[in-house]
């Protein structure tokens, strides 16, 4: 195994630790944003981004910092794929007939 690939890997414990020691911090963060259930939701899959993406990470770019940003950008996309879904039945509502009993 090359080296760089193995500093990185014996990393990714070490920063889940450092994130996990902040769990707490994050879900403040996020529920302040989306409430409380959401937050969690958010949470758990940007952990799993973590484990994705952790050995990308550089040597000196903050893990917690890191991870904030990918709070964020979930936190954006939680409230793009709502307001698509909002539009969408707003638009199958207005193409919908008033109702839809057999007219006789």
């Amino acid at each position: 195994m090359q080296e760089s690939q193995a500093t990185s890997t014996e990393r990714v414990p070490r920063l889940t630790t450092q994130l996990l020691e902040q769990r707490s911090a994050f879900l403040r963060f996020l529920a302040a944003k989306v409430g409380t259930a959401t937050a969690e939701d958010i949470l758990q899959s940007c952990y799993l981004k973590l484990v994705q993406k952790g050995p990308q990470l550089q040597k000196d770019e903050s893990v917690v910092s890191w991870f904030y940003t990918i709070l964020r950008h979930a936190t954006v996309d939680y409230y793009r794929r709502n307001a698509t879904r909002d539009r969408a039945h707003e638009q199958f509502a207005a193409e919908a007939p008033v109702s839809y009993e057999a007219e006789v």
